[in-house]
């Protein structure tokens, strides 16, 4: 829930203020937020408390081989498709403002000067106001979509999350309306935030929680994979077709979601089994 609602703190109420404190210099900006969090991180962490080890549960540590299972298939399917929900959820955490503000400019009149800063600041607020509500759906996902893999299984689920965002992906190539935009784009990101309600329960079910603290950390470098594909994507669009930058890297995104979709299928609850033996 802290990545969905840290994004709506922010957006919406600590960048602000702080951008007018330092009279709109985003380098001083930067130098308030490193401030603020230096002091209340520490403060918070402070409250954090490790439960006290049940002795009478206590055996003798273990040595298992976490790379035997990092290099199967089922690892690997399932580090695949969670690189690519998490590739379709960055394509709008670090760019859903500057694609709002491309569709809201092309509603506006030949007329606009789009260098008057009472337009841009305009058109600021509207992708900080979207950034925020996708934020909140963001953090709802983490809950509604663990809760469904709860009734219907864990892949089951992400399968759901893949082929919805598919089809997402498809009409946005053909929508031009902000609102249905960001309803769709709000989608996404609550799909994105699904895929982190759903791994850890699926890790535990593949591995049980003896194995599940290391293998989860291992599942968890596909958000580092998809982390630097899903803006490059969107970047190398804007840089290179960047009046039909959102079109193409749609069309790139929803790609590779039909690819993590059939990646599934791959999937196989045997196999993990087996491994074991």
């Amino acid at each position: 829930m802290g990545f969905g609602f840290g994004a709506l703190v922010m957006s919406k109420f600590l960048a602000p203020l702080l951008l007018q404190l330092s009279d709109g210099n985003l380098s001083t900006t930067f130098y308030y937020v490193g401030a603020v969090m230096i002091v209340l991180i520490p403060v918070l962490a402070s409250f954090l408390q490790l439960p006290k080890p049940d002795k009478t549960h206590e055996k003798k540590p273990e040595r298992i081989s976490i790379a035997r299972h990092i290099q199967s298939k089922p690892f690997i399917v399932v580090w695949l498709i969670f690189t690519i929900n998490i590739v379709a959820g960055m394509i709008f955490i670090s760019f859903q403002s500057p694609l709002l503000q491309d569709i809201l400019k092309m509603r506006m009149s030949d007329g606009t000067n789009f260098s008057d800063g009472e337009t841009m600041a305009s058109l600021a607020a509207a992708g900080a106001t979207l950034i925020a509500v996708s934020s909140v759906f963001n953090g709802m996902g983490r809950f509604a979509w663990g809760s469904i893999s709860d009734k219907i299984g864990r892949m089951y689920t992400f399968r759901i999350l893949l082929a919805l965002q598919a089809v997402i992906f498809g009409l946005l190539i053909l929508v031009h309306h902000p609102v249905v935009f960001s309803v769709l784009v709000c989608i996404v990101l609550l799909c994105y935030g699904g895929g982190f309600g759903v791994l850890p329960s699926l890790t535990k079910d593949m591995y049980g929680s003896k194995l599940m603290p290391s293998l989860y950390g291992a599942f968890l470098t596909a958000w580092s994979m998809g982390g630097i594909i899903g803006p490059q994507i969107v970047a190398f669009m804007k840089d290179n077709y960047a009046e039909k930058a959102g079109l193409f890297a749609f069309v790139v995104g929803g790609g590779l979601l039909i690819v993590g979709f059939f990646t599934s299928f791959l999937y196989r609850r045997k196999d993990v089994i087996n491994l074991e033996n």
